[in-house]
């Protein structure tokens, strides 16, 4: 195959920066890995050898592999050995103005011909260029989590929506065995906001209904594999917020504000999610609480509505945006990792 990239930098050590590098890290790629200043490079680098060693021992990777990918991938906590990297994957914190002063650092690094993508799941790139010297060479690629279960990408366009560039990060997402999704900006981030359609409908569905959430996630997992709370929590409630404000903006919309304020209550509170133990759910989770809901005709009336949503949010792309109905349903059905799109679904309410 030919390598569209061969020098890739990726910035960024929190949960989906890590994902990406060890997912990146099984190509014939020359890795460079940015971690924060507040963390220890010779840590990442000596778990990274641990991982890898072990895979020789049991013989999932060749000795020859094993010192290609010693020899190619450096781990540092230096920008400045990002500057001869082809490609630049940002996977920071997301953060409006963390994103744009990273951006500005880059200046000092880059060239006119370094493209920098951000995995962005909300900002888009038309923001987070603002003070970046190359802004035509500032694109979204928009990984989901876990990268190696979710064979699918978003390409968020530049402003100036350059083809050549287009065309090399669909090349990239091919040569790392990704499928992909060309996007503009205004239907960035779209299935994240299909998503958030199911996400408000339970939300509704819960506050009309003398549900718990517990029991609310217990009829959605029927149909889906993850309940909406329960996702919330793993995801984060401020990272959550931080999204769906994001969208509401692009959207020009207040029809989550109610949803918007929840969260806001739960962060107010300090229940963040997983990470502080306490959001929708309590953790650890008694699993006496994920028992099933036991109103057949209730449970029937609740999954046929989140269904609709999810087809009515899904055709509304396929009617006022360049997508195709084949291409969007292959890619929801990779982003809910399920054997149905919202298309296949239309029988069944």
């Amino acid at each position: 195959m030919n390598l569209v990239f061969q020098k890739v930098g990726i910035i960024g050590s929190g949960k989906m920066g890590t994902d990406l590098f060890y997912y990146l890290n099984l190509f014939d790629l020359d890795l460079i890995w940015v971690c924060h200043p507040s963390e220890n490079p010779e840590e990442l680098k000596a778990y990274f050898i641990k991982k890898i060693k072990r895979q020789l021992k049991f013989d999932l990777i060749s000795s020859s592999s094993y010192e290609k990918r010693i020899n190619s991938t450096i781990i540092t906590s230096d920008l400045n050995s990002l500057s001869n990297c082809e490609l630049i994957i940002e996977a920071i914190w997301e953060n409006t103005i963390s994103k744009i002063a990273l951006f500005e650092r880059l200046n000092l690094v880059t060239n006119s011909q370094t493209i920098i993508a951000s995995n962005s799941s909300s900002i888009l790139p038309s923001i987070l260029n603002e003070k970046y010297k190359f802004p035509e060479k500032l694109v979204g690629l928009h990984f989901f989590y876990p990268i190696g279960m979710r064979n699918i990408v978003e390409i968020i366009q530049g402003e100036k929506k350059d083809p050549q560039i287009n065309s090399k990060m669909q090349a990239f997402c091919f040569q790392i065995k990704r499928d992909s999704i060309l996007l503009e900006q205004k239907n960035a981030f779209m299935l994240n906001k299909i998503a958030l359609e199911i996400q408000n409908e339970a939300f509704k569905i819960q506050q009309e209904n003398d549900l718990s959430y517990y029991e609310l996630d217990a009829i959605l997992k029927t149909v889906f594999p993850i309940g909406v709370f329960d996702f919330f929590d793993s995801v984060g409630i401020d990272v959550m917020h931080s999204s769906i404000e994001q969208y509401s903006h692009q959207l020009k919309t207040e029809k989550y504000t109610d949803l918007l304020a929840l969260l806001k209550k739960h962060i107010n509170d300090g229940n963040l999610g997983q990470k502080t133990n306490k959001g929708f759910y309590q953790y650890p989770i008694d699993n006496n609480v994920n028992t099933p809901y036991e109103n057949v005709e209730l449970e029937k009336t609740i999954t046929n509505r989140i269904i609709s949503s999810y087809i009515c949010a899904s055709s509304y792309y396929i009617e006022n945006y360049p997508i195709k109905k084949d291409e969007l349903n292959k890619a929801l059905k990779e982003y809910f990792g399920m054997e149905k799109g919202p298309f296949d679904m239309i029988n069944i309410i």
